[in-house]
């Protein structure tokens, strides 16, 4: 389950960047998992000049989301299916994490 949730809100997030962007050439975005937390960080690779080293500088922007629910299908308030919904009681142990 833990796994498929994040699979899943990867793949949803992956489409903040489209495919074939024509100014991506250097550029990567990073998607990290961390406690329930996924934080978003962009960056762009140089190559050192023999092309065997190459370095990351970090240009922006930067964002923490925390996922709140994760519905199946196109969004529907009133009778859409949830894959996933956080609540505050489920926060009882700092040793179980869901995303």
């Amino acid at each position: 389950m833990r796994v498929q949730l994040f699979l899943t809100l990867l793949r949803v997030l992956s489409r903040i960047r489209g495919a074939g962007d024509p100014r991506a050439d250097g550029r990567t975005i990073t998607f990290h998992n961390q406690r329930d937390f996924v934080f978003f960080r962009h960056y762009r690779y140089n190559f050192s000049e023999e092309g065997t080293k190459c370095k990351l500088q970090e240009i922006g922007p930067r964002f923490t989301m925390k996922c709140r629910y994760l519905q199946h299908g196109t969004f529907d308030a009133i009778e859409g299916e949830y894959e996933y919904i956080w609540r505050p009681d489920s926060q009882v142990s700092r040793k179980k994490f869901f995303v």
